[in-house]
């Protein structure tokens, strides 16, 4: 079926410009997806170990080594007493910082950074060998704004940014523990 109108010729309803374009579109949107990846995506990196020994030091923070123990079963690695592998969570560090002021010079925001440094341990027959195989810190930080009116609903708030900045250092550090002792692709 061939349409002329004016004098530009239509085979079948498509043009040849809008036939052009769709292809053009179609071929970026296909060479630019195949570079995107999300982050979770892929499975975290096998650990050198199925079992692990947790430690903490003084100072940890109980929701950090909570949830760092939870990742860690999750990642497939049994948590026992004693073992050749020991991590050690060191003291938990936070920091904050009043961010802004309101009109009475009370506080109107402040962030919030939390840092947790963690060791890697293998324990074998020589005292020869270095201690450390992995020695680094996680760290996360929020912003929250402070309202002087509503303190038991800032006080909730602070808890809950408080959990969820736990999850996400737990969430860190094994992943960071996955990656480091993976094999280079």
């Amino acid at each position: 079926m061939v349409i002329i109108s004016g004098l530009k010729t239509i085979k079948y309803g498509f043009s040849n410009r809008w036939l052009s374009a769709a292809l053009a579109a179609l071929l970026l949107t296909q060479i630019s997806a195949c570079g995107f990846q999300l982050r979770g995506s892929q499975a975290i990196g096998a650990m050198p170990f199925a079992q692990a020994q947790l430690e903490l030091a003084p100072g940890v923070n109980a929701l950090i080594a909570d949830a760092t123990a939870s990742q860690l079963e999750q990642a497939g690695v049994e948590l026992v007493q004693e073992s050749a592998w020991v991590i050690t969570l060191t003291a938990t560090q936070v920091q904050v910082s009043q961010t802004s002021t309101n009109g009475l010079g009370d506080a109107a925001s402040e962030l919030i950074k939390m840092t947790q440094g963690y060791r890697v341990t293998q324990k074998t027959g020589s005292t020869d060998q270095p201690p450390a195989i992995k020695q680094a810190a996680v760290s996360a930080s929020r912003d929250r704004r402070i309202d002087q009116n509503a303190m038991l609903a800032g006080d909730a708030e602070l808890q809950q940014i408080k959990l969820d900045m736990a999850d996400e250092l737990a969430q860190k550090l094994v992943y960071r523990l996955s990656r480091s002792f993976a094999e280079p692709e």
